[in-house]
């Protein structure tokens, strides 16, 4: 069954309400055989589409082709849709009000209004997605022919395109709409909630929440509460966190960007009086997160009442936060790493002193050293094997190429083969560093030294140079401390130590004997120096033995000659 409404634009609305009104004035219809000629134009305004649940206008015109004669015909509307079912309103626009056409003709059959150019707006709405054909027929008011006739094609969609903050709230808010596609950057200025089932696609394009002020404040750029829905390609940016997944089943597809948020990326939890599973489903989604760092996850949950499904290679951590499992898409930042340690204390930038807990095994990434270079900031880092390291970020006078490895040996085992050192009866320790390059200028390593010393002892430091066997004087004055500890001050990590007494450095050879410039290609072997002395100490060792050989020979042969000249 179709439904029917009789309906005229407002304009000739307007004229029968005058005729009808005045007591001396009757509307007759015409009687004349001729049909006069005319068109009806309809259209859809706004962006040619309706959407369901939305009321959407448009207009219908009717346009005689000869306005002289079509004045002198009285005619009447009627329309009719072909689905009855989808459409919930249908009005007409007179002056300011709407006034309803559903079920309540418009008009007086036999009397009708002149045919003229008219254009009127009308508004609908629908309840269910779907094409709908709306047929508008003008008649003559005597005899019913019809002068006129045009269908109009009404696409409804479930699909709303949106591309500001007031369009995609007012997307939300309308339950009919099932998707909202992204048109462009939206910034949104408060948390957007999503309590209803809808797919939100991003189309590549971000959501930033707009001027989120340092510190926890709750700011979830999308907050899906109580309810499902799916997300697919799109960047969520600015706020506190990404998305809050609060007692919800949150699908995600696409691409999805969590990066550049204060504290992370996904957050699954169940907020006051909410109980069901948060569920983050992932299996067809790429999650990027560039500025995921430790303490700041790409997802983290709170509590036990959560679920995550997916392929995504994650590392899960309970130990960062009490309650909360936190998951990492790189594992190094999963860990409290130095690294990790100094970014942390470096968001304060009134911090004056860092201070680090590292393994021998650790390292300092060259990015954050690169970040500290210029900053007036100490750094002090203690490993776990006794050594303390330190320097500050002003010190830093070139970019580091390679990551700082911050493992030192101490040991009063000579650890190279040395014809300077082999012979010495000097109480020496040495310290070797893994890590082979420029430090930071007047970088300090302190450490135990009661393995060979004494608290009061003043000891020399020397440099080692592998390559040429020799050693170069740092210092002649290097206190061991009550505790026991001593300080050294170096420029550039290789080999050092230190001895009670003084050293013959002494050598024919003109290599330059700056403080570690031997090492400066070298890699983080290892076996650096180890190989080093292999290669030139037996060559050297042979040098010499052949030389004091030559020298017996030639004493010998003098010897001979002599003994000789006595005999004769």
């Amino acid at each position: 069954m179709k439904k029917h409404f009789t309906f005229l634009a407002g304009s000739i609305l307007s004229i029968a309400i005058c005729l009808l009104l005045l007591p001396n004035v009757k509307a007759q219809a015409v009687t004349d055989d001729t049909l006069p000629k005319a068109q009806i134009e309809m259209k859809v305004l706004g962006d040619g589409y309706f959407y369901v649940g939305e009321l959407n206008n448009f207009t219908i015109s009717t346009i005689p082709e000869n306005a002289e004669e079509a004045k002198k015909v009285y005619i009447y509307g009627t329309g009719n849709i072909n689905d009855e079912s989808g459409l919930d309103i249908l009005e007409y626009q007179e002056g300011s009000e709407w006034k309803n056409l559903i079920g309540l003709p418009f008009g007086v059959k036999g009397v009708g209004f002149p045919l003229q150019n008219a254009t009127s707006t009308f508004r609908a709405q629908f309840s269910k997605a779907g094409t709908y054909k709306v047929t508008y027929r003008i008649l003559r008011a005597s005899d019913d022919v019809v002068i006129a006739e045009n269908e109009l094609t009404i696409e409804v969609k479930d699909t709303k395109e949106v591309a500001t903050e007031e369009e995609l709230l007012s997307a939300l808010a309308n339950n009919q709409i099932k998707e909202i596609k992204l048109t462009n950057n939206i910034e949104v200025t408060n948390k957007v909630n999503v309590t209803r089932n809808v797919t939100i696609d991003g189309q590549n394009h971000s959501i930033t929440f707009k001027d989120d002020t340092t510190g926890w404040k709750g700011n979830y750029v999308l907050q899906v509460y109580n309810t499902t829905a799916t997300i697919k390609n799109v960047v969520l940016a600015g706020g506190d966190a990404a998305l809050l997944v609060n007692g919800s089943n949150v699908t995600l597809e696409g691409t999805i960007n969590v990066s550049e948020n204060e504290f992370g990326g996904i957050e699954l939890s169940q907020g006051t009086g909410i109980t069901n599973t948060s569920k983050l489903t992932y299996e067809n989604a790429t999650l990027v997160n560039t500025t995921e760092k430790y303490k700041q996850p790409t997802v983290w949950t709170v509590g036990t009442n959560n679920s995550l499904v997916g392929t995504i290679p994650f590392t899960a951590t309970t130990l960062v936060v009490e309650g909360q499992t936190q998951y990492y898409l790189d594992i190094l930042n999963s860990v409290d790493t130095p690294s990790n340690q100094i970014t942390e204390q470096l968001v304060d930038s009134s911090a004056e002193q860092i201070e680090v807990l590292a393994s021998a095994s650790d390292y300092i990434s060259k990015e954050v050293l690169n970040e500290l270079k210029g900053k007036d900031v100490d750094v002090v880092i203690e490993v776990e094997n006794g050594v303390e390291i330190s320097f500050n970020g002003k010190d830093i006078k070139t970019d580091f190429t390679k990551d700082l490895n911050l493992n030192i040996e101490v040991t009063k085992q000579q650890p190279f083969e040395s014809h300077i050192l082999d012979n010495s009866t000097s109480k020496l320790l040495f310290i070797d560093l893994e890590y082979s390059g420029t430090l930071p200028t007047g970088t300090k390593v302190t450490f135990d030294a009661t393995d060979m010393y004494s608290a009061g002892d003043t000891v020399a430091l020397y440099y080692y140079n592998s390559k040429t066997d020799t050693a170069e004087l740092i210092s002649k004055n290097v206190t061991i401390d009550k505790n026991g500890k001593a300080t050294i001050l170096i420029d550039h990590a290789s080999t050092y130590f230190l001895s009670k007494t003084t050293i013959d450095t002494s050598d024919d050879s003109d290599d330059d004997k700056t403080t570690g410039k031997d090492d400066d290609s070298n890699t983080n072997d290892d076996n650096d120096h180890d190989n080093d002395q292999l290669d030139d100490t037996p060559n050297t060792g042979i040098i010499h033995y052949m030389e004091i050989a030559g020298a017996m020979v030639l004493v010998s042969l003098a010897g001979i000659t002599v003994l000789e000249k006595r005999i004769k």
